[in-house]
């Protein structure tokens, strides 16, 4: 996801949103269905996990790994190619719709134009009406879906999430292949919203419940493959859809999942092909580039010993400082004192090699709206700098006793082991917490549960457009009840005012607004502390011949071929 980034496979071996992981043959044969020897079309893809997935309903479903799995099971009116960036992997593309979409003149209405092709893995047709449910599936109340985050200006929406209407009045199938959105205003990124899992077709019986469906998935799977068993906390397979004809890849047989296996079992499966793609302690990651490392363009190591691929992430990790628990409400200073403190290059370390980029920035380095210039250092000779946070933290610390929540898996104990150091340079001491990564943020998530002053955590995005960072993970007004991604908890109505400003604006003036949000919202109330623009780093078996990396989806799974 985004999107939640989630420490596994996922971020250590294949790909990412709250939560996030590249390599792959040439060009010309990342996404063939053919490779003989280098991997042909056919047998099963074997991915380990070290965490669950929580939901496989795409109204529900807001993990990284779980985005990854919805790729190759669902269909959207737009979507993303199966391709690399550099081959065009990044252009919004149609996938039922026949076409983007017709536009009113005043920028509110889309009219889309569907195929009469697509079907859910039991044979039913995908309808107009199939996207008209999907969505109000995604706003009723009784869902609740993160989906409602990136819903608020479609006409009627509001009325169906406070439950006074149970469908939404700019969503309508005109006849059986025709679709039309009605915007309470322009909305410059919303054709690069839609293409997120949330807005794929569902059939018009899908219960709505917050606990989401069940496997076999056939009601919600009308892409390349369906969910056809998850047994929790132990296996998940995906089958091809046997009624897909479209044309996205759909090279293994299977795409199966072992649940629950460590970091150190992935590696040592994976390099004995056991398993086809793994994740890897982080320290063993220079070990691994060192002997396996094939270059973007180069075929990979099929057949005689396991690949070690590198790709950039539109992601980064930080810690979020909790404006719901009093330590950083409405104090500024101290949450500037952690930015100076905290030492961004010894967090990095702990990553492993090639992990990415030290950054003390929202937005990631070349994403749209990066600004150049940081509010805080990042070399190793002026971060940290504990006399800045010191002099920030006098009298600022409320006591000074703060919870820090990690994840217990990677690199989450130890980075929480350097802030903990750090901040007890300026006067805090951090009792750290270590869960596993989906407690971690889905407790995070609830303001019945969220309980901690800093916990550390990690986005990629959604779609390429700055709203999906700074609007989703900073705009106060859309905290509720549960299932947040705002975890600092940031909620500053003349705030919220500038970052909504910004999304209503277009083309260069949007950049320009939102570089100037990314640098002033650290340099004043700070709810955030970035560390680290990170790199896919992947590690694969000897049987895969043919490889694609998504930056939305990591690794493409169905495009992905086995010897």
């Amino acid at each position: 996801m985004n999107k939640r980034l989630w420490l596994s496979v996922v971020t250590l071996a294949i790909g990412a949103s709250l939560l996030v992981a590249a390599g792959f043959a040439s060009p010309a044969s990342s996404n063939s269905s053919k490779g003989g020897k280098n991997g042909a079309k056919g047998g099963t893809l074997r991915v380990d996990l070290t965490s669950d997935f929580d939901f496989i309903d795409p109204a529900l479903d807001y993990f990284s790994h779980g985005w990854q799995m919805q790729f190759a099971t669902s269909c959207k009116l737009l979507n993303f190619p199966d391709k690399e960036a550099a081959a065009g992997g990044t252009k919004i593309s149609p996938e039922v719709a026949t076409s983007l979409p017709a536009i009113s003149k005043n920028g509110k209405v889309y009219t889309f134009n569907l195929k009469k092709t697509y079907k859910f893995a039991d044979g039913t047709p995908v309808t107009a009406k199939s996207f008209v449910y999907a969505m109000n599936r995604d706003l009723n109340p009784k869902m609740v879906s993160p989906a409602i985050d990136f819903m608020a200006d479609i006409a009627g929406a509001q009325a169906v999430i406070d439950g006074k209407a149970t469908t939404a009045s700019g969503i309508k199938a005109i006849g059986n292949y025709k679709l039309r959105i009605t915007l309470t205003k322009t909305a410059p990124d919303f054709l690069a919203r839609i293409t997120m899992p949330f807005f794929s077709a569902v059939k018009t019986d899908t219960p709505i419940n917050k606990d989401g469906v069940s496997a076999p998935s056939k009601g919600t799977a009308c892409g390349p493959y369906y969910v056809s068993e998850w047994v929790t906390k132990r296996t998940a397979t995906l089958s091809r859809n046997p009624f897909y004809k479209q044309g996205r890849p759909a090279n293994p047989d299977q795409i199966q999942y072992t649940i629950g296996t460590t970091l150190a079992a992935q590696e040592l499966r994976t390099i004995n092909a056991e398993t086809d793609l793994g994740g890897f302690p982080t320290a063993d990651a220079a070990n691994l580039y060192n002997q396996y490392y094939v270059a973007l363009g180069k075929k990979l190591n099929t057949g005689s010993k396991p690949s070690f691929v590198l790709r950039h992430q539109a992601t980064f990790w930080y810690l979020n400082m909790n404006q719901d628990e009093p330590m950083f409400k409405n104090n500024a200073k101290l949450s500037q004192a952690v930015n100076w403190a905290i030492d961004r290059p010894q967090m990095v370390r702990q990553h492993g090699a090639k992990a990415g980029v030290v950054t003390s920035q929202i937005l990631p380095y070349g994403f749209p709206g990066h600004n150049a210039k940081a509010a805080y250092p990042v070399v190793a000779s002026k971060s940290p700098n504990f006399n800045k946070g010191k002099a920030l933290a006098n009298g600022n610390t409320r006591g000074g006793n703060c919870r820090f929540w990690t994840f217990n898996t990677s690199f989450g104990p130890t980075v929480a082991q350097v802030v903990q150091y750090d901040l007890k340079q300026i006067g805090l001491n951090c009792e750290i917490t270590s869960l596993d990564r989906v407690v971690e943020t889905t407790k995070g998530g609830n303001r019945a549960t969220n309980d901690y002053d800093l916990l550390l955590n990690g986005w990629g995005q959604d779609y390429p457009d700055p709203y999906d960072f700074i609007n989703i993970l900073l705009d106060g007004s859309g905290i509720k009840a549960d299932n947040n991604v705002n975890l600092s908890y940031f909620n500053q109505p003349a705030w919220n005012k500038k970052i909504q400003a910004a999304a209503k604006l277009a083309g260069a003036a949007r950049y320009k607004a939102y570089a100037k949000l990314d640098h002033d919202l650290m340099a004043g109330p700070a709810p955030l502390a970035p560390y680290i623009n990170t790199n896919a780093r992947i590690l694969m078996s000897k049987r895969v011949g043919c490889y694609v990396y998504s930056q939305t989806y990591g690794s493409i799974l169905n495009a992905a071929c086995v010897s």
